[in-house]
């Protein structure tokens, strides 16, 4: 987990400051190192770079597949910007854009072996070098925010998915500094379709290159194309129905051939901000914690750029003549469980291949406690809701009807915004009254004896607001 190394960064900081007479508050700034404990701690920026510390000058070459006009390549930007506004200009970020300097299937290679020193890696490209990392779907349910809490909760706070997934990336001579979110993903279809049942009684050529989540889905014919090829192959007849990216889609005009659009529910993330190891482990700390609190920064960036562009993508095709098909629960759980059907045998294959079964079985076990019951699972909630929440997905304050002591018991529960990437909450029954911190994913009462209580809540929790779903086991 990133905890370790942010807090022997925040006392370096601290030391090279006394001199000068100046003190700084406790800070934990994430940075890469694997903790014993899966707590995630994220300060803003004035509470991680002190005013004033010292920054040596650095100039970091920044391989970026993306155009600059492209949110990939915004976020790349961002990052620049943010680095040289935390350092006071001292560090300097050089970005490629578009692939001029290295392509998507060279840049981790080239980022490993230090001829850049950072890139915006897309891992999906890299299962030869990074099997574990490719070994989980790289989407999840319910949300963009969910889906970043979802890699986080395996890339960084998850202890054991953590230390294996980092010590794959070490082998590669890299690091992760942060993962960033992505879009919504969807069915679309030339013909007309108003459920999942008749997009699968419809299709007669389903165009995809990873066949066998729809086959478990149930669909009989799926063809092979190539993403750069779904318009042509649209236009031609070659294909009739797809899944993929939305955005990606939509970028390519598929809208203008195929009409009828089911977002799934599901979002993607990853493109993290990668590191040469080496590179980095030569950094001064204050270097280190400037590049570590940018990243973050990115992170949080990343979520208001994809909702955004989301909410125009909906607009877009309505105004294009588009019609949009809703996805019920039933239909979801289904798509969901071909999903972790298809990517469970998958892993399991590979695995045996590779001789890492066992690191494939810790993490696909952490895949289903996050997408199935959220990152700590509870026993005897009941995941009802009784009053209306108010607010964004990681702010449904609101009563809750959980299971204690036996008894149903409305729970009133309260968020307030910390930083960008995390919330402490209120509990509150009674006489009694129990508050704790909401990071990424993993809920943690402020006091030990109250965990179970917590668990309990953010399992009604996560059953309303579909973050995770409540079993009541």
């Amino acid at each position: 987990m990133k905890k370790i190394l942010a807090m022997l960064l925040a006392l370096a900081m601290v030391f090279a400051l006394c001199a000068c007479g100046q003190t700084e508050e406790a800070a934990e700034e994430p940075a890469a190192e694997v903790a014993e404990e899966p707590v995630a701690e994220v300060e803003e920026a004035e509470d991680v770079v002190e005013e004033g510390a010292e920054i040596e000058p650095l100039d970091i070459t920044f391989n970026c597949t993306y155009a600059e006009t492209e949110i990939g390549g915004e976020l790349a930007q961002y990052f620049a910007d943010q680095c040289e506004e935390l350092s006071g200009g001292a560090i300097t970020v050089n970005i490629s854009f578009g692939e001029t300097l290295f392509t998507s299937a060279d840049q981790l290679d080239a980022v490993g072996t230090g001829a850049v020193e950072m890139c915006e890696l897309g891992h999906s490209n890299h299962s030869d070098v990074l099997p574990l990392l490719c070994s989980f779907p790289d989407y999840a349910p319910d949300s963009i925010q969910n889906a970043l809490d979802y890699f986080n909760y395996l890339l960084f706070d998850n202890a054991e998915t953590s230390a294996i997934l980092t010590a794959e990336a070490e082998a590669a001579g890299v690091k992760y500094l942060n993962v960033t979110a992505g879009g919504a993903n969807a069915f679309v279809a030339k013909y007309e379709f108003d459920s999942l049942d008749s997009l699968i009684e419809g299709s007669t050529a389903f165009g995809n290159m990873l066949g066998d989540k729809y086959i478990k889905l149930g669909i009989a014919n799926v063809v092979a194309v190539f993403p750069w090829d779904y318009y042509s192959s649209f236009d031609t007849g070659l294909m009739d129905s797809t899944q993929m990216g939305s955005s990606a889609m939509f970028s390519m005009g598929v809208q203008e051939v195929a009409q009828y659009w089911m977002y799934d529910n599901t979002y993607t993330a990853g493109n993290f901000f990668t590191v040469n190891l080496d590179w980095w482990n030569g950094l001064s700390a204050e270097q280190q914690a400037v590049l570590q609190q940018a990243a973050d920064a990115v992170e949080a960036y990343s979520v208001e750029c994809y909702t955004d562009a989301l909410a125009t993508e909906a607009s877009d095709l309505e105004a294009a003549g588009c019609t949009l098909i809703e996805m019920t629960d039933e239909e979801f759980d289904r798509w969901w469980s071909a999903i972790l059907t298809s990517n469970e045998s998958e892993a399991l294959a590979n695995g045996e291949t590779n001789g890492n079964v066992e690191d494939v079985e810790v993490i696909l076990a952490a895949v289903e406690e996050f997408t199935a019951g959220g990152a700590v699972a509870a026993e005897g909630a009941s995941g009802e809701m009784s009053g209306e929440p108010s607010g964004e997905p990681l702010d449904e304050s609101g009563t809750y009807t959980v299971e204690i002591d036996g008894e149903e018991t409305e729970v009133g529960l309260e968020f307030a915004e910390l930083t960008d990437t995390s919330k402490s909450f209120t509990i509150s029954y009674g006489d009694t009254v129990v508050t704790g911190v909401l990071e990424k994913g993993v809920w943690t009462a402020d006091n030990d004896a109250d965990q179970e209580l917590v668990e309990a809540v953010q399992a009604a929790y996560q059953g309303y607001t579909g973050a995770g779903v409540a079993t009541g086991e």
